[in-house]
């Protein structure tokens, strides 16, 4: 191994080991991807159910969640977890771990191409203030799609700065970002398309090249999709391309928030990090001037960031975690405005030191999660045959991620998102009404055959969600199900009625109600403290 080889491996542990600092006390699922709208990781718990489930039955290929297809998402956010806990256990840094080596790969390859460009003191201070950003770090920190998509776009567009002739390279890199985001895994084709326009001919990668770098993609990511096709053809079709692509990608979905779109990131890129914001910004005129040599680091560099900027802003939804790609750009962009010279790299140590040292605060500070969390966990511990029934989703899922018998949820309103934005789980039984639920035995064979038609063949989805239009549901629900027990938020305890159940009091004034106990018939392969 030469030196510089053993200098990038040490830079790639000593980024997963900041990026993995504390990582095992915050739960699956716990706190919030946007601290402005009050958006938490709710999805973080979805994937990785599904990733645990994938780990634990052998079927590699189609994601489930609470017994159903879970097709909204391509694999990598599933395969690579799944992975991680067949070979280390289940847990939430084995979960994390595909997601953390991505923000360590991310650090990697903004050195390499820092270092380049402006010497090794500017990596250093470009790494610093990319890992340090709270974004980039929140997300690396979740069993979520956007570090895979975000490391993968990095990759692709590092190739392209330095092997642009590399076509399968390039490829594998964009194939991988589609089998991590789907659409969106488009960005790193979409940068190398428009240097291809934009480039001077000097440089710019032949058509030829281009070309098997887009056959290489195909072959990466589409057999996958391919596969459900064939095999799931109604359910694919209807979940992921008329709602993931067409409703969410096309349509007007409900927003979290009243804000334009760019007030919407432009703020939120603000309140993370202002730091990073004002050095970019003053490195714009830099790059500006750098653009009229028409060098390929700084054309490349400009066609990463109108793209990472464009889509958000054209994408109808809006959210936060969409700004993960533009991250690292405004790193390599800040730090490439200047250059020191090589003999500053040990002065600025100690600044790359103190700079983390500052951020460092903030970033470790305790890990915030909601108190039906701590409820579920301690309930988990009881070590119950029965079946939970948690009212809402306070928890954000994370009951569905606990070694527990049954997991059913119960959600207030009709249980389904608005008309569009999800498949018709009520006519196919998933969403059940309270009525059906306590008479199951007689809806239950009607239900399944609307399965069979997709192409279920198993049950377990059946009934996962009752839904809750009327306060007094809940306290009919609790009263006919003595054999169950309920995880019920503190804002619906009263609602509960009288009934058998023991009532215990949990953390924050959420209540939990145990029935009859019955004996647990799963052996407990994990822990309860995920």
């Amino acid at each position: 191994m030469n030196r510089r080889t053993a200098a990038a491996a040490a830079l790639f542990l000593a980024a997963l080991l900041f990026l993995s600092y504390r990582e095992g006390s915050q739960r699956i699922g716990a706190g919030f991807l946007d601290p402005v709208g009050a958006i938490t990781a709710q999805d973080e718990a979805v994937y990785s159910h599904a990733a645990i489930e994938m780990a634990a039955t052998g079927n590699w290929l189609t994601p489930v969640f609470l017994g159903r297809y879970f097709l909204y998402k391509p694999p990598l956010v599933y395969w690579l977890p799944a992975l991680s806990t067949r070979l280390f256990g289940v847990s939430a840094i084995t979960l994390r771990l595909p997601s953390l080596a991505a923000g360590a790969l991310i650090g990697l390859f903004l050195f390499l191409w820092i270092r380049r460009e402006a010497g090794s003191a500017c990596a250093l201070l470009g790494v610093a203030l990319a890992l340090s950003n709270p974004t980039l770090h929140t997300l690396v920190q979740r069993n979520l799609t956007d570090a895979l998509l975000t490391a993968a776009m990095v990759a692709a567009v590092y190739v392209l700065y330095r092997k642009p002739s590399q076509s399968m390279l390039l490829g594998s890199a964009c194939g991988a970002a589609i089998l991590a985001k789907s659409i969106a895994g488009l960005l790193p084709a979409m940068v190398i398309c428009l240097c291809f326009l934009t480039a001077p001919k000097q440089w710019r990668p032949r058509f030829s090249r281009l070309a098997l770098a887009g056959l290489t993609t195909v072959c990466v990511a589409l057999p996958w999709f391919l596969y459900q096709y064939l095999v799931h053809q109604r359910w694919f079709w209807s979940e992921f391309v008329e709602v993931e692509l067409l409703a969410w990608g096309t349509a007007a979905p409900p927003q979290t928030s009243e804000e334009s779109h760019v007030w919407f990131y432009a703020s939120r890129l603000w309140a993370a990090d202002p730091l990073l914001c004002a050095a970019a910004a003053l490195s714009i005129p830099v790059l500006l001037w750098r653009l009229r040599k028409r060098e390929p680091a700084p054309v490349i560099l400009a066609c990463w960031i109108l793209v990472t900027v464009a889509a958000p802003l054209l994408f109808q939804y809006r959210n936060a975690t969409y700004l993960l790609p533009l991250i690292p750009a405004m790193a390599v962009l800040a730090a490439t405005s200047f250059r020191l010279p090589e003999k500053a790299t040990w002065l600025a140590a100690p600044l790359v030191l103190a700079l983390l040292v500052f951020r460092a605060g903030s970033l470790w500070e305790n890990p915030q999660h909601s108190p039906v969390m701590d409820l579920a966990a301690a309930y988990c511990e009881m070590d119950r045959g029965n079946e939970l029934i948690v009212v809402s989703t306070a928890d954000e899922f994370h009951s569905t991620v606990l070694p527990l018998e049954k997991v059913r949820y119960a959600f207030e309103g009709t249980g389904q998102p608005p008309a569009g934005f999800a498949l018709d789980f009520r006519q196919m039984g998933i969403v059940a009404s309270v009525d059906e639920f306590l008479d199951w035995d007689r809806y239950r064979p009607g239900f399944q055959r609307q399965l069979r038609l997709l192409g279920l063949d198993r049950d377990d989805a059946l009934a996962s969600v009752i839904a809750l239009p009327a306060r007094e549901d809940l306290a009919r629900l609790v009263g006919a199900s003595p054999e169950r027990d309920f995880l019920v938020p503190k804002r619906l305890a009263g609602s509960t009625g009288d009934s058998k159940h023991q009532r215990r009091a949990g953390p924050g004034g959420n209540l939990l109600l145990l029935g009859t106990p019955l004996p647990p018939t799963k052996t407990r392969t994990r822990g309860c403290r995920i």
